[in-house]
């Protein structure tokens, strides 16, 4: 390998490099003029195992990045959001699946409770989790989730897999 003095070296993690070869495939399938499912099916992709995406939502702007940092070495796909209206949004415009919710109870905007319901509308199959630093009332009752801030890189790890292969619980 030769190495160019002053050349731009940089690495992509695995999640986004997942992210990016599944966008190739539907651009290719789309302009062969067959869906991106039709084409792995044919065997002209090979096919890639779902990586579970989490959309993040907290008020916090350190909270989403660092939730990423924690889960995207497992082989999520995290995507933060400080504001309940933008992933309301997102929730509604993006075309791929989002598997969990992971949600502040505590928001100045939106409760994250609130906030679950129209997302849930949104995307049925969804799985929430439910996290605070305050001691809050009516938690249980929610039947979701819940893990308290500060949170461990173990502990969450721990949760979000455990969720996702139970259920989503009552909405």
């Amino acid at each position: 390998m030769t190495v160019v003095p002053g050349a731009l070296v940089f690495t992509i993690e695995r999640s986004a490099l997942v992210l990016v070869c599944e966008m190739i495939d539907q651009w290719i399938a789309q302009a062969n003029g067959e869906t991106a499912a039709s084409s792995v099916q044919s065997g002209t992709a090979s096919p890639e195992p779902h990586a579970p995406t989490v959309l993040v939502v907290d008020d916090e702007p350190d909270i989403g990045p660092m939730t990423r940092d924690i889960l995207e070495p497992y082989g999520y796909v995290v995507l933060p959001i400080s504001d309940p209206l933008e992933a309301v949004r997102l929730a509604r415009q993006r075309r791929g699946a989002i598997d969990l919710l992971l949600v502040d109870v505590v928001m100045p905007v939106m409760d994250g409770r609130e906030l679950a319901h129209p997302i849930l509308e949104l995307r049925p199959d969804m799985k929430v989790i439910l996290m605070s630093g305050y001691e809050v009332s009516g938690l249980g009752e929610t039947g979701w989730p819940f893990i308290e801030k500060p949170f461990g890189i173990e502990a969450l790890g721990q949760k979000v897999a455990d969720t996702l292969r139970e259920g989503r619980g009552p909405s």
